[in-house]
């Protein structure tokens, strides 16, 4: 679930590290936290790591604090007036914090604390009526009317509360980075601290440091290697030795065309650096052989280990290569770790398990293998073939998966710890309904074959990596529902169906079939086939998704979500402001999303025919340009507008007849076009389309005939508006 509105976050939207910060306003740590993050890290980040982190603000409201909920309401209802004040607002919370402990508001009533919060919104240059406006909560004299509804901001505070229930924050403040949370960061820290943290999480990011570190394994009489990304005049490495039973990392190398070198009976490998041009000689004979560098090398005879640092950096910068030789008559294997990266420390060596047993391993980090020597895109290659490589393009070829077997237990534990992300945006709804997802867990207990589920790996950091979800997603979810008792196991039992669950509860009847602890202890070690992707971007992973959906097609909706770009971000920002809109259109499968989007096309571009076919939506939204500051202004305008419709009468929408999908992009564009009338207007003109284009049609659906009925309508309306016509609207201010 992501749920960020535009005055939350801090930094552009498209950058690829995310710091996220559970806050509560009257929690003493939150504020201490807040001050050391608002004043000194965020420009410290700015002018650091420019575009590479976002920051984003979350309420976490705690309930031993009782009169936090008023005060996030506040900042909640400054957000919504105005989004630019968010941080200006909460600044001044946070300043005024200790005016809203229980010690100082013990003896007031809610609607003086709103009071009191007013007197600093007026502080910030925004209008205290209109933000009493959102918090005004109806008094009534009848206590069986009361509906305990509370006031227009309860529905936003509700999403932000779900949202930190279900990323599992307990306390304030709680610190997320790139969706996981890190204990380690304490509102203690200094500003040196942090800058430390910021080191290791966003130094060794691919885009920001050339590093790279795994496994490597050499057949005999073989050489590897690994080459920096780009021109530098730096390098750090450190190699080992090791016997294994995990397999290379993918993508780390494996030469496969071999220089024959003398034979050693030391066992050991020859490590050596040189330069790119160095290495195409080892290829092509007749190349000078331009750079060795002894001083950095362990090139004479076999060694279990060796390192090397160019302090000071060398004097000229070009393509620095490591090469390993294994001079032995067997396969050796060895683990590395390497910068090319003045001022980036080289990751962690990884030291990998000592077992003549398989294991499930946690694998180390992969970069994607190249089979060209072009030095101005390679970071690690392989010597090709040349037989393949002339037949073959294989430029854009992913790096190989891994083959692993996880156990249920560990897939469940994983997800309950944020370690698997089945929710990447490019990933549909949950479509298995309970029939569906019991089948699959009598195919498990059974031991039918079920299908592989399909990760891409990131790594977080030296011990945990993040698993993201690209196929397989309806298995894991029925597998974790299963286990948190949400669905039984439906077991045919003397004729009738008998629901047995996964474990049973103390005095709760409905659980009282439980398995077994045999057959728990069964299920729990029960394996399920995964494939595992590295280092993909978010293209790929996208690409790979969309070529695996060969069972239940992905709808248009959902190929659409799939797009970043500025128009599309302005979509999902839209649907995350205003979630009221999934009450009144079908909202399984992105369909929301589409029509937000053919909403925005229709609202810029004016179309007087048809043109909302998936193919022009799809032009639209691949197109990279900013979002023209009309639009942004326009659409802003037209879903508040349309937000507070919904919130006073849903009911209007769906009236006699389901609200069709076109209806609800032709009546954003009304609201777009025909501006500051009273919203009484906008009501009757809804039933008034609807009627109208149930006159001529019997189904309402997406196609041009229907969009010239609707477009037929528009024009009667902006005829009727005209002060020349004795039929007109008369066209009023709203309050």
């Amino acid at each position: 679930m992501s749920l960020v509105s535009s005055g939350h976050r801090l930094g552009a939207s498209t950058a690829p590290h995310v710091l996220e910060v559970y806050l509560d306003y009257v929690c003493p740590f939150s504020a201490k936290l807040y001050k050391r993050v608002r004043n000194e890290v965020l420009p410290y980040i700015e002018e650091n790591y420019p575009g590479k982190v976002q920051f984003i603000f979350r309420h976490q409201v705690q309930p031993w604090h009782p009169f936090s909920t008023v005060v996030h309401e506040a900042a909640l209802a400054v957000e919504k007036i105005e989004s630019t004040k968010f941080f200006q607002f909460s600044d001044k919370l946070f300043e005024v914090q200790k005016q809203y402990f229980d010690e100082s508001v013990h003896n007031l009533s809610r609607a003086q604390i709103y009071e009191s919060l007013a007197k600093h919104v007026k502080e910030i240059g925004m209008s205290d009526s209109q933000f009493l406006s959102l918090l005004y909560i109806p008094v009534v004299s009848d206590i069986e009317k009361a509906r305990n509804e509370g006031n227009k901001i309860t529905s936003d505070l509700k999403l932000h509360i779900k949202l930190g229930r279900e990323t599992r924050i307990h306390v304030s403040p709680t610190v997320l980075f790139d969706k996981i949370v890190d204990n380690e960061v304490s509102s203690g820290w200094n500003f040196d601290q942090w800058k430390e943290w910021l080191a290791k999480k966003v130094v060794y990011s691919q885009d920001s440091a050339d590093t790279n570190f795994g496994i490597g394994v050499i057949p005999e009489y073989q050489t590897w290697y690994i080459c920096s990304k780009g021109l530098t005049n730096y390098i750090n490495y450190i190699l080992q030795v090791v016997k294994t039973p995990e397999n290379a990392t993918n993508g780390f190398g494996i030469n496969e065309v071999g220089n024959r070198p003398q034979v050693y009976d030391k066992e050991g490998l020859l490590v050596f650096v040189s330069n790119y041009t160095f290495i195409r000689s080892l290829i092509d004979q007749n190349a000078p052989k331009v750079l060795y560098l002894p001083d950095l090398s362990c090139g004479i005879e076999p060694v279990q280990k060796c390192e090397g640092l160019t302090d000071p950096p060398l004097d000229s910068e070009q393509i620095y290569c490591l090469g390993v030789v294994n001079p032995n008559k067997y396969e050796t294997k060895f683990t590395a770790s390497i910068s090319f990266t003045k001022g980036a420390a080289r990751p962690p060596l990884v030291i990998p398990i000592e077992e003549t047993t398989p294991t499930e391993s946690t694998p180390t980090k992969a970069t994607p293998p190249k089979d060209t020597l072009s030095p101005s895109d390679t970071r690690s290659f392989i010597l090709p073939n040349d037989n393949i490589a002339n037949k073959l393009d294989m430029t854009e070829a992913l790096t190989k998966p891994r083959n692993v077997n996880h156990t249920l237990y560990k897939l469940y534990d994983w997800m309950e710890r944020g370690l698997i992300d089945t929710n990447p945006e490019f990933q549909r709804d949950i479509v298995w309904n309970n029939t569906k997802q019991c089948h699959l867990i009598d195919s498990i207990l059974k031991n039918y074959y079920v299908p592989p589920i399909l990760f891409s790996c990131k790594k977080l950091d030296r011990n945990r990596w993040l698993r993201i979800c690209i196929d397989g997603k309806q298995r894991l979810t029925s597998i974790r529902r299963f286990m948190n008792n949400e669905i039984p196991y439906l077991c045919p039992s003397e004729g009738r169906t008998k629901k047995t669950y996964y474990e049973n509860i103390d005095d709760d009847e409905q659980y009282s079939n439980a398995l077994s602890v045999g057959e728990k202890e069964d299920f729990d070690n029960s394996e399920l086939v995964c494939i595992e992707y590295y280092d993909l971007t978010i293209l790929q992973e996208q690409e790979i998704f969309s070529r695996v959906q060969l069972g239940l097609a992905l709808t248009t909706a959902e190929k659409l979500h799939r797009f970043t770009s500025p128009i599309a971000e302005l979509a999902k920002n839209i649907l995350e402001q205003y979630p009221s809109i999934n009450k009144i259109v079908d909202n399984k499968r992105g369909k929301p999303f589409q029509l937000i989007v053919q909403a925005l096309h229709m609202m810029e571009l004016n179309p007087t025919k048809f043109s909302a076919n998936p193919g022009a939506i799809t032009k639209y939204l691949q197109d990279d340009r900013s979002v023209p500051q009309e639009l942004k202004q326009k659409s802003s305008r037209v879903f508040a507008e349309l937000d507070f419709l919904i919130k006073v009468d849903d009911e209007i929408f769906t009236k006699d007849h389901r609200f069709a999908p076109i209806e609800f992009v032709f009546f954003c564009y009304i609201l777009a076009k025909f501006s500051d009338l009273e919203m009484a207007w906008y009501q009757d003109t809804l039933l008034q389309m609807k009627e109208y284009v149930r006159k001529y049609h019997a189904d309402i659906r997406f196609n041009q005939t229907v969009y010239k009925t609707l477009w037929n309508f528009v024009e009667q309306v902006d005829d009727n508006l005209q002060p020349d016509n004795v039929h007109k609207s008369k066209r009023r201010k709203k309050n």
